[in-house]
Formats: C-alpha cells, structure tokens, sequence
C-alpha cells in the first residue's frame, strides 16, 4: 500500500510524514535545510534536538551530524552558548550511555585527543551508528 499523495518518507528515519512537514514527528529531524553547511560537498545525515553536558548545565540545543563532522548549536538562552564542532578524523568512536545510570538516551563521544563530549538524545542507537559509520 503506498502513502498518500500529500505524504513523503522522511529523508533520515524512513518513517512517513506530510509532505510539507517541516519536522519529522518520529525523529525529530529538521527537513528543509538547503544548505547543510559551508561546505558544498557536506550532507547532513541527523538534524535532532539533544542537550550537550558542560559541567553540571545540561545545554540545550540541536545537534548536527553530517557526513564530515558533528555540530551542536546552542539555543540562544543559554549561559554556555558557544558551539562545538568536532570533524570525524578527530572522533575516536560513540557509545549509548544511560543518563543518571538509568535513562537510557545518553551518547557519549569520544575524541582521539581523549576529550568525551555527552549528549542526552532520542534516538541515540541510530546516531551512533551514524556517527561511528563515518569515523575512520
């Protein structure tokens, strides 16, 4: 049976949304993005909101994965508002972690240098995968 016509596959889930969804409801992935990044050769592979540890502030956000690195943009509001973008040459690889030792939407990433970024995310075995099929 195929959808109907004023419905598409989401580009990063597969699962079925309105065409003109802006949000996937099942991913939470941001859908119109012309321009993935500066570079022209980059896509973007997750678009997703998650929190990003620094200290004890949890910082709100969005993280993007594309197919040269990870990027996390912090939403305007926050204290710690700078944003982090790690290329894949410097990530050593990405687990799932439970948040507080028991919630499970906790990702670590862990970088060559033995920094550890952790993020609290939906979905967090698909980004791990995402982000580990890109390291090298």
């Amino acid at each position: 049976m195929s959808p109907p016509s004023n419905s598409k596959a989401c580009p990063f889930c597969g699962e079925t949304i309105l065409s003109v969804a802006v949000k996937c409801k099942h991913c939470s992935s941001m859908l119109n993005r012309t321009t993935p990044s500066e570079s022209a050769n980059e896509t973007i592979l997750a678009d997703v909101a998650a929190n990003l540890w620094r200290g004890i502030e949890g910082v709100g956000g969005r993280l993007l994965i594309t197919s040269k690195r990870i990027k996390f943009t912090p939403h305007a509001f926050n204290f710690q508002s700078i944003p982090l973008e790690v290329p894949f040459s410097d990530i050593a690889n990405a687990v799932a972690v439970n948040t507080m030792y028991i919630i499970p939407n906790g990702m670590k990433v862990y970088t060559t240098a033995g920094v550890v970024y952790q993020f609290v995310v939906w979905g967090r075995q698909r980004l791990v995968g995402l982000i580990n099929a890109q390291v090298v």
